[in-house]
């Protein structure tokens, strides 16, 4: 399965963010985050995020999660361009990891990801080092369901009467990392509304 979520990262389009193809590494980028549609699990969708191993295994006994989701729409061209940017924020005593995950309705490589994302009541996350390796795993309530219902109908309305290119949606992604170039900046952009607190969570560890 680890090799599998290697392969899910590295099959992701390009953007203008640092990805294995542009810096020549087979390593995956640290704070970057991710979702897939397990097929083995009745196309549940899951939530993959990546840190160095080093920093992952402090927080494999107690840790606690927040969630946040927000559209935010660049106009590209004269087009309208959505882009959905899901915020991961894992938390110990000790220390606090931030994780970002963009979606482009329009791509093939996520399609569905929204749709399935409002429906399913739980979410499993996964947390994977630079190497592909799964670290561990919590299965969480879906507290995005609701937002992203609500922001999904606009955005298929949208995507249907002025559809966005692939371009168009890098261009958009790289406006807002020009506005918000850390997780940090973007999180504390995110109105609280927007964030939604999962119970403590304890991880399941996997051994290596």
């Amino acid at each position: 399965m680890d090799q599998q979520l290697a392969d899910a990262w590295l099959a992701l389009e390009s953007d203008p963010e640092r990805t294995p193809a542009s810096t020549g590494s087979a390593q995956l980028p640290a704070g970057h985050a991710w979702f897939r549609v397990d097929e083995d699990e009745n196309d549940q969708v899951i939530l993959l995020a990546c840190e160095q191993h080093n920093r992952l295994e402090p927080f494999l006994e107690h840790v606690h999660f927040n969630l946040r989701v927000r559209s935010i729409t660049v106009m590209i061209a004269d087009v309208a361009v959505p882009v959905v940017i899901v915020l991961l924020r894992i938390q110990n005593s000790r220390d606090t990891i931030l994780f970002s995950a963009w979606v482009n309705e329009l791509s093939l490589r996520t399609e569905g990801i929204l749709g399935q994302l409002a429906e399913q009541s739980q979410l499993l996350i996964a947390l994977v080092d630079e190497n592909g390796r799964t670290v561990g795993t919590t299965l969480a309530p879906n507290v995005l369901a609701s937002r992203v219902a609500s922001l999904r109908g606009w955005i298929v309305n949208l995507g249907r009467n002025s559809p966005w290119t692939r371009g168009q949606f890098a261009a958009a992604k790289a406006y807002i990392r020009s506005m918000y170039p850390t997780n940090e900046e973007l999180w504390a952009r995110f109105d609280e509304d927007s964030g939604s607190e999962i119970e403590d969570q304890k991880l399941e560890a996997l051994t290596a």
